[in-house]
C-alpha cells in the first residue's frame, strides 16, 4: 500500500481534521465579516437615497437587513458546530422562512 503505516494514515487523519476545522472556523468569521460589512453598507446607502426615494431604500435596507440576519444564523450554526460537533436543523428552518420573506418582499 505505497508504504503507508498505520501511524502514517492516523497523522494524515489528524492534519485533515485539523485543516477542516480550519475550514470551518474561516467559514464562520466569513459570515460574520460579511454580515457586518453588508449592514454598516445598508445602513449608508439607505442614508444616502432615503431623502429621494423612501419606499424603495426602506424595502431594500430591510430586504439587506434580512440578508444580514441569514449569514448571523449561518454564523451561529457553523459557530454551534464548532462548540458541539453537531449540526443542528432549527437554524436551517430559519433561513429559509427569512429567504421567502426576502423572496416576496422583492416580487
Amino acid at each position: 500500500m505505497l508504504g503507508w503505516t498505520p501511524e502514517s494514515i492516523k497523522q494524515w487523519v489528524g492534519w485533515m481534521q485539523f485543516l477542516d476545522r480550519w475550514g470551518y472556523i474561516t467559514a464562520c468569521l466569513s459570515f460574520l465579516l460579511v454580515g457586518m460589512l453588508v449592514f454598516v453598507y445598508s445602513w449608508v446607502a439607505y442614508v444616502q437615497t432615503v431623502q429621494t426615494d423612501f419606499l424603495p431604500a426602506t424595502i431594500t435596507l430591510l430586504n439587506d437587513l434580512l440578508f444580514v440576519i441569514i449569514l448571523l444564523e449561518l454564523f451561529r450554526t457553523v459557530l454551534g458546530f464548532l462548540q458541539s460537533d453537531r449540526i443542528r436543523l432549527q437554524p436551517f428552518l430559519h433561513v429559509g422562512i427569512i429567504a421567502s420573506v426576502r423572496r416576496i418582499l422583492t416580487a
